[in-house]
């Protein structure tokens, strides 16, 4: 069994963590070596000009395994929904097991903006 996380549970488990830090040590992980993170693959859908990218990601201490899927639909606006929709997928790094399943919109949005704190 795995977790399900929706946005509003992402939002609260986020609350009152530093993002900055975490990022910051993020960042020095990947600089260092110590992160397995290829190139995203992005795909093309569409006659709109839309994009489904997938972003995996392997640490080894401590151990995570993960991937992020995300789309772009700019033509959402004319719809009245939100451009960007995200999921992130948490494995088991020993096993592949599933772990947790939750949705990344948020995360994307608030991520975005450490790292952009960080690099200032």
């Amino acid at each position: 069994m795995f977790l399900f996380l929706t946005e509003h549970d992402v939002v609260a488990a986020l609350e009152g963590v530093d993002l900055a830090a975490l990022m910051h040590e993020a960042l020095c992980a990947f600089s260092s070596g110590r992160v397995v993170q290829p190139t995203r693959t992005v795909l093309s859908v569409g006659a709109e000009q839309s994009y489904f990218g997938v972003m995996p990601a392997f640490v080894q201490r401590p151990a995570a395994l993960g991937t992020k899927l995300v789309s772009v639909f700019a033509g959402n606006r004319l719809r009245g929904l939100p451009t960007h929709h995200a999921a992130i997928l948490l494995f088991d790094a020993e096993t592949g097991a599933l772990q947790a399943v939750m949705d990344g919109r948020y995360i994307t949005e608030v991520r975005t903006a450490a790292v952009s704190a960080v690099a200032a």
